[in-house]
This record gives structure tokens, C-alpha cells and sequence, in this order.
């Protein structure tokens, strides 16, 4: 039974990420879906301060998009 919990657990760890961007809409996924290529732009020019500017409106989107999924109990 351990065996079969850890792989259960690394099962739920990959997928995590994914069942998220499933409940938001799909104006949100792809606005995400920018934001991810703007910051590898800025990672590969080295390109620090717009680095982390976009990595806070990154996360700030992010959060706000988590924040208007329903939680189970609503549903």
C-alpha cells in the first residue's frame, strides 16, 4: 500500500497544475499563456527588471484567476 500511495502522490503532483488551468476560463488560460512566453522573452535577453515585473503581474493574474474558481463545497 505505500508503494501504490506514492505513486498515487506523484501522480496528483503532475497533474496539480493542470487541473487548475482546467476550471479557469479559457481567456484567463490563454492571457497565462502570454505571460509565459513575455517571460521567457525577458529571461533569454537577460532582461532582469521586466523579468520581475512580469513575474508579479504574472502571479498577481494567477491569483486572481484561482481566486474566482468555486470552491468543491459550492459546486
Amino acid at each position: 500500500m505505500p508503494r501504490l500511495l506514492h505513486m498515487v502522490d506523484i501522480a496528483w503532483n503532475l497533474t496539480e497544475p493542470v487541473q487548475t488551468m482546467m476550471r479557469v476560463t479559457e481567456a484567463e488560460r490563454a492571457a497565462l499563456e502570454r505571460d509565459h512566453v513575455q517571460l521567457l522573452d525577458a529571461f533569454l535577453a537577460r532582461d532582469v527588471e521586466r523579468l520581475q515585473r512580469l513575474a508579479t503581474e504574472h502571479h498577481e493574474r494567477l491569483t486572481r484567476a484561482i481566486a474566482r474558481i468555486p470552491s468543491d463545497d459550492t459546486e
